[in-house]
Order: C-alpha cells, then structure tokens, then sequence
C-alpha cells in the first residue's frame, strides 16, 4: 500500500489511480478519488474479508494504518451493501458523502478516533 501511495506521489493520481490487493484472506481495492468529494481522498472501494477474519477489528486495524500513511485529509467507504458496516460508519461518525450516493461514507482523518487493536501489518 505504501509503494502504490509513493508511486501516486512519483508519477500522479492519473498513472495510478487505484490498487488492487489480495493476501492471506483480504481482498482490498483503494482509489485516490470519488464522486462528490472534490480532490483527492484515501477511498475504500471494495473490502472483502474471509468469513473467518471478520468481526477481529480488522477494519479498525486497516482504519487507523490509513490513516497513518495516507496524505490525504479525507478516508472515504465507498457502495456499502454490508449493514453491519454501515451502523459502524454511523457509530463513529462517517458521513454520508451525499444523498447521491447514500451508501457512500467519509470523514476527516483528524475527526477519525484511535482504535485500540492490532496493528495492520500483523495481518497481511
């Protein structure tokens, strides 16, 4: 993740626009842009965990690295057809990122809290 974020930096948002990740259960696609946020934003476009893996903290693990590497202000969840995910994005204070898209979610990095779980790099 932090090679694609150095590679957006190097050669621009237009040359690597998004990654593609798979490893050991998790299936990740991170975009730099999305609709109805002007500029650029660490975007979770699809995240996919083995059955397994899920309900660990995973996600919260993968929240607070993000927003550790990413040097963008904003971390936005995009097309969110999982409830579960969708009461955590309300519970911890993601936004709607607009009626447009209802099952899109952002918020600030500095409004984001700190989650007390494993570090990311355990998991991969």
């Amino acid at each position: 993740m932090e090679m694609w974020l150095d590679l957006v930096d190097k050669y621009g948002v237009e040359e690597w626009a998004s990654c593609d990740m798979e490893a050991n259960g998790w299936k990740l696609l991170l975009r730099c842009r999305t609709n109805d946020i002007i500029g650029n934003c660490m975007v979770i476009a699809t995240i996919r965990l083995d059955e397994e893996l899920q309900h660990q903290g995973r996600l919260k693990s993968l929240l607070n690295y993000l927003s550790d590497v990413t040097p963008w202000s904003t971390i936005a969840i995009e097309q969110i057809e999982n409830k579960d995910l969708i009461v955590f994005c309300e519970k911890y204070n993601f936004k709607q990122i607009s009626t447009k898209f209802s099952d899109s979610f952002r918020i600030e990095k500095d409004k984001l809290i700190r989650f007390d779980v494993d570090e990311f790099k355990v998991y991969l």
